[in-house]
Parts: structure tokens; sequence; C-alpha cells
């Protein structure tokens, strides 16, 4: 099956254009690099054209404060010049990347932003499948690069269940060329505290940044405490953070080493009506 690509380039992309392929199917990567611009739509009609499936894993290449309210705009536009282009070249399966929370939660702008993207998804002319993932192991640090004010940032003590990206890359692969589903949700195995996720990131990738708690009273104020946690079933947990991190960033990161060996599962997916 031919598929393409949106943001093929990126962090979920990447991983997600190699698991189609090891699957044998024909794969067009849709990014500027290639060519093709979901912010201004140019090379996107080229990149898509004959291809039966396309996935959109576009995001935005900047990340920070200033920014950060222009992501409602930024994936409304996106998804609006992709579903048109996808359905402009023939395919008959859209599938959309998105976040665990957008029904419930208002305050995030990423979430605001993925708000959009699924609303105008899903008024393109062809069949959409939704795919709402928890945060990747990485979200903790990422949370700390868009708050950071000099040498201190602040990231909120949200309970997520983090999902490895090449868990959620196979997925989306299996999603993208099988039949519309509609709406799935997809979980890691196990709960733990953003704040921890950052300070272990951090400390792999050895940047000395002060972390700074939101208060948990505000939080719940605001009605966010649930945070991404979603309720999948208990499984091992086959990509523990801290193998993740010292795998891939080369460095120790502390904490008690896991003794139980790293095999991998498919992740928890949830049918959502």
């Amino acid at each position: 099956m031919r598929v393409a690509v949106v943001g093929g380039t990126g962090r979920v992309g990447r991983p997600l254009v190699e698991a189609l392929r090891r699957g044998g199917h024909d794969v067009v990567v849709a990014a500027r690099s290639t060519g093709a611009d979901v912010v201004t739509g140019r090379g996107l009609d080229g990149a898509l054209r004959g291809c039966a499936a396309v996935v959109d894993a576009s995001g935005p290449s900047w990340l920070s404060t200033r920014r950060a309210r222009d992501l409602e705009g930024f994936f409304a536009a996106a998804a609006d010049r992709v579903g048109d282009a996808a359905a402009r070249g023939g395919a008959q399966h859209l599938v959309v990347l998105s976040a665990v929370g957008v029904d419930r939660l208002s305050g995030p702008p990423l979430l605001a932003g993925k708000r959009a993207q699924e609303e105008r998804a899903r008024r393109a002319p062809l069949r959409t499948t939704v795919v709402r993932a928890t945060p990747p192991h990485e979200a903790g640090a990422d949370v700390a690069a868009l708050t950071r004010e000099g040498d201190g940032a602040v990231v909120p003590p949200l309970l997520v269940q983090p999902l490895a990206v090449a868990d959620l890359a196979a997925e989306l692969a299996r999603v993208a060329v099988g039949p519309p589903r509609g709406l799935l949700e997809v979980a890691g195995p196990r709960t733990e505290d953003l704040v921890d996720m950052a300070r272990r990131t951090l400390s792999a990738r050895r940047e000395p940044l002060e972390l700074r708690e939101l208060a948990r009273h505000a939080l719940r104020r605001r009605g966010r405490r649930r945070g991404h946690a979603a309720r999948p079933r208990r499984r091992p947990d086959a990509h523990d953070l801290r193998q993740l991190a010292a795998r891939r960033l080369g460095a120790g990161v502390s904490g008690p080493p896991v003794a139980q060996p790293v095999r991998p599962t498919r992740p928890d997916l949830r049918r959502t009506p």
C-alpha cells in the first residue's frame, strides 16, 4: 500500500516511516525538507497524489512560550490543507495523531491545537481515524523547554501514562493500513509523574535546569490534575523510562536499575465509542 506520512521527519513521523517500510509498504515522506509544507500548502498535492492512506503526524518546528498561543491556528490550518490535499489525491483513509485529554482539558495550548486539528480533520471529504495518544517519555523535558526562563522552568505535577514513541509508531502503522476506525486512544502501561519524567530526562542529557512545580491546588482548581492519564489494562512496561533514556541519550539516569529484561509489547489500546 502507498502511504504518505505528513511530518515524516519528526519525532513520531520518522519511526512511523520505518515501521511502514518494514511492513513492505510504499511510503512517501511529506515534510518541508522534502518539499511539502503544511504551513503554506506548497508541495502537498504532489506528495499525497496516489496515496491510499495519509497519516498526519505534523507539528510546528518551533517550541517557545511566546509562540505557544499560535498552536491552535497552526494545527487548524495544517489539518485543512492536509485533508483537502489527501482528498484531491484520491486517498481513502486519513489518520490524525492527536492527544488524550483534548475532550476534557481546556488549558494547555497543545491540547487546544489538537482539538482544532480533530475538528477540521473530521470535516475532510474522506474517512478519518483519530488516534489520541498519551505523551511520550520525553514530554516532561518538552514542558520544561516550553516554560524555561533562564536556568529555571515550571513543570506541572500531572499524572501521565507515557508511551514509547516506537510503540506509538507501530500502532499508527497498523491503523494506517487498516480500515478507518473512528476514534482510538493509546496509552502507556503505567502512570508516572511529569515532574519526575522531566528530572530524569534532563539528568540524562546533563542539562542543569532547576524545576519548579506548580501548586497542586491551582491545578485542581483549573481541572487539570487528571492530566493525560488514561485507564488502560496494566501490562509490563516494555520501555522503562530509565532504560529508554540511557539507551537513547547515552547517559546515566538517577534511580535504581531495572532488573527485568526489556521485551517489546503492543501498547494498550482502547476503543472509544
